[in-house]
């Protein structure tokens, strides 16, 4: 067992020596040739494995279409949210070189949708992915270990499962510390320093060396399916994983994708279409929601607030109507989306975690919601929505759902 382990030492320590005369060689790079032959002879260098069993149910890949680059039926198959093929590729990525695309995820949409570059007002789509129940996706944590430490005192059990993966020795933990900080190198092409500029690809080479070595032993073959790396936009506090493509294919399905809106201002978003993968085509489906059933419950008015009499004449929109007759009129408005209740508006997002496939169950469930509104004599109406929220396919069609113009 000594000899085992002072070979797994002797094979990091080589392994932590050959990586910091790479970053420094690429301090001196000038010239993209340069740096393809540091990643020619990364690539085939053999990392130590290193891997935990570490379980992620569900991922998402977050992508940004627009209208002037692709034909709207693109958003019909799901191989478009995927990887991208290799004539798409047009030079190295965080983990991926030149030739070998990666699959990039992230088990959260806020980190998927910095990682894309999307901005605020953006339209994007987010694929959620699952990985089958039986599939053993070996990870390689390349966390540095005081922020795995932050991650897992925050109570991400990952992030735990990770440090016991590489606190086995030292030499392991100042390996994945270093790989990290490699991964974490913002990618700058301005930046003054060539290891921001030609950072890709080094970390490119030394993610395909990892993703593409297999480990012999008396039980089968091993192969590390999946890199942890953390999340350069979000500084660290949350991580991505780069997957192998052919784990991808093997193990894991497209579930569906939304269609969402970054809102400005805020970090929210706002989803109007879903899209079910149904063998490998997207079936798009609209996001509706209309009003079941509406009850004034409460009015506020010079004599205070009070439960409405049916009776009680009430002033809105420059006519009189009885309690019955303004939730009859208010109803057949709301439901028509042409409603005078300015600023009225159903706060359905509130309902949704994409990440979580059973919010298309929960969705679907009647919920109450609140809605207050000024009368014309200033008084104030409080009323009870019962909102129906269902998934409609008529005149759904992907020009629609992609926002095509001929423009």
């Amino acid at each position: 067992m000594n000899e085992i382990n002072d070979e797994i030492i002797r094979i990091a320590d080589d392994a932590c020596t050959y990586l910091e005369n790479q970053i420094e060689r690429l301090r001196s790079v000038v010239s993209c040739t340069e740096a393809e032959s540091i990643m020619r002879e990364v690539s085939k260098y053999a990392f130590p494995q290193i891997n935990c069993n570490t379980l992620f149910t569900h991922l998402v890949r977050c992508v940004k279409i627009t209208n002037k680059k692709e034909n709207p039926n693109s958003i019909s198959q799901a191989k478009r949210f995927s990887y991208p093929p290799k004539h798409c590729i047009h030079g190295p990525g965080r983990m991926s070189t030149l030739d070998a695309p990666t699959f990039y995820a992230a088990n959260d949409i806020k980190t998927s949708l910095l990682e894309t570059d999307i901005k605020e007002g953006d339209d994007f789509y987010a694929g959620i992915w699952a990985v089958n129940d039986n599939a053993s996706m070996l990870s390689y944590p390349c966390i540095p270990y005081a922020k795995l430490c932050e991650l897992s005192a925050n109570g991400d059990m990952k992030a735990l499962e990770m440090i016991n993966c590489v606190d086995r020795f030292p030499c392991i933990r100042r390996l994945t510390d270093l790989i990290g900080k490699v991964f974490s190198i913002p990618h700058e092409e301005n930046r003054p320093f060539a290891e921001n500029k030609y950072i890709y690809y080094l970390s490119g080479a030394i993610a395909h060396s990892i993703l593409n070595q297999q480990k012999v032993t008396k039980n089968g073959i091993y192969q590390t399916e999946a890199i942890i790396y953390p999340s350069v936009k979000m500084l660290g506090s949350t991580y991505n994983l780069a997957i192998r493509p052919q784990f991808v294919e093997q193990h894991m399905k497209l579930l569906y994708v939304v269609k969402g809106k970054l809102n400005e201002g805020q970090p929210t978003f706002s989803f109007d279409y879903v899209g079910f993968n149904e063998n490998g085509a997207i079936i798009w489906k609209q996001m509706c929601q209309r009003v079941k059933r509406l009850e004034v419950t409460l009015i506020s008015n010079e004599s205070g607030i009070h439960s409405p009499h049916p009776n009680e004449t009430i002033r809105f929109d420059g006519k009189d109507y009885t309690i019955p007759m303004f939730e009859h009129y208010a109803y057949g408005k709301l439901n028509n989306q042409d409603s005078p209740l300015k600023g009225i508006k159903f706060d359905k997002d509130n309902y949704i975690d994409i990440m979580d496939p059973t919010w298309v169950r929960k969705w679907e469930e009647d919920k109450e919601q609140l809605l207050v509104h000024s009368l014309d004599d200033g008084a104030e109406i409080q009323m009870k929505a019962t909102i129906e929220s269902y998934f409609s396919s008529d005149g759904v069609e992907p020009e629609k759902v992609f926002g095509y113009t001929t423009d």
